[in-house]
């Protein structure tokens, strides 16, 4: 929580203010699909994320009528030394900043680079938990 969600609302409120003066500005926070469905074993970074997540949401309701801007990217796995286990379908890093890169340029309000993975995860989500554990191999 100190770093991907009050570090990130920190540099949010330290910049606001000039931001908003200076002609406005693009915060961009990068989320993760874990956000969306939270895997077994995974609750405090999938707290953090969809802490986040809804804090950009409301920021962009909050600030909607000003020249700020909030989106944020709904990340898949990304081939780094942090990712544990191997997942199909990983972007490597390289793609992952190109991605975001791109996504600066639209008025998007969110980005799923991975489809794969936020159609999956929304699908999870949605699933009666017993079905979930089946899929899982947790029953």
């Amino acid at each position: 929580m100190s770093v991907n969600y009050f570090g990130v609302l920190s540099f949010v409120e330290f910049w606001q203010k000039s931001c908003q003066d200076d002609g406005g500005a693009k915060f961009i926070v990068t989320s993760s699909v874990n956000a969306l469905f939270a895997p077994p074993g995974g609750s405090a970074y999938c707290a953090s994320k969809a802490a986040v997540s809804k804090a950009f949401e409301s920021l962009s309701l909050t600030y909607a009528k000003t020249n700020l801007r909030f989106s944020i990217i709904y990340a898949g796995p990304v081939k780094t030394k942090g990712l544990v286990g191997k997942l199909p379908f990983g972007w490597n890093a390289e793609k992952m900043a190109n991605y975001m890169v791109a996504f600066a340029s639209t008025n998007k309000k969110s980005g799923y680079p991975s489809k794969f993975y936020g159609l999956l995860c929304m699908f999870l989500k949605n699933l009666p938990q017993r079905i979930v554990l089946k899929i899982l191999g947790i029953s």
